[in-house]
């Protein structure tokens, strides 16, 4: 029987993110980031959101098209969303990136992250004005995709996930690792408003608990 991805990824997630230590989660972090400043570069989204919560779980979320929703015409009976969050290198897009608070890309994307979480969610506000949510654990389905119902001032993609102390033991996000992280990306993606949140738990010394960033200057 073939090994899936997600248990491939499981099984050699070094392989996959360089390390399995503070480095390895941030890398996890420009991941999801990389996917909201494609939309970015494409003049989709104006607008990216990076909240640590208190349980250590990273919310990224932008105002772009929302990942697709869709059935995926190659794997019959599965959303496009579980395809791109559960498949290798189904999402097409695994360009290099800049380097972003020392953090080198590996064209991982969205599927390593969610491989490597203990519980991830996804919602996506389509054009249509229609919510949809999924949920996974360890890189599995545990919902269905599910039809929220309408939003009306709302569009994009949000990911929330939380690295699996399975895999990455006691490393966790570091607030002023993150916080450099938005402000990198800011200024190197101009036109691009960056917001900054952090719940005052796990906030330190260097990183205030709100920020935003924006520069005028064009892609």
């Amino acid at each position: 029987m073939r090994e899936s991805d997600v248990d491939a990824i499981r099984r050699r997630p070094g392989m996959y993110l360089g390390s399995v230590d503070e480095r390895g989660v941030h890398v996890m972090a420009s991941e999801i980031l990389n996917n909201a400043l494609d939309e970015a570069m494409t003049g989709h989204a104006s607008m990216i959101e990076i909240t640590l919560q208190n349980d250590s779980s990273l919310t990224i979320a932008d105002n772009g098209r929302g990942v697709p929703v869709e059935l995926h015409l190659k794997f019959p009976g599965k959303s496009a969303l579980e395809v791109i969050f559960t498949t290798l290198h189904s999402g097409g897009k695994f360009r290099e990136a800049p380097q972003i608070a020392h953090d080198r890309l590996h064209g991982a994307g969205a599927a390593v992250v969610n491989a490597l979480s203990d519980r991830l969610w996804v919602e996506v506000a389509r054009p249509n004005h229609q919510l949809y949510r999924m949920s996974f654990a360890h890189g599995k389905p545990t919902t269905e995709l599910e039809k929220k119902g309408e939003v009306k001032d709302r569009r994009g993609t949000t990911v929330c996930f939380h690295p699996d102390p399975q895999i990455f033991g006691n490393a966790m996000f570091k607030p002023a690792t993150l916080y450099l992280m938005a402000q990198s990306i800011a200024r190197s993606y101009g036109g691009v408003e960056v917001t900054w949140k952090c719940d005052p738990a796990v906030a330190d010394e260097m990183t205030p608990t709100e920020g935003k960033f924006h520069f005028p200057n064009k892609f």
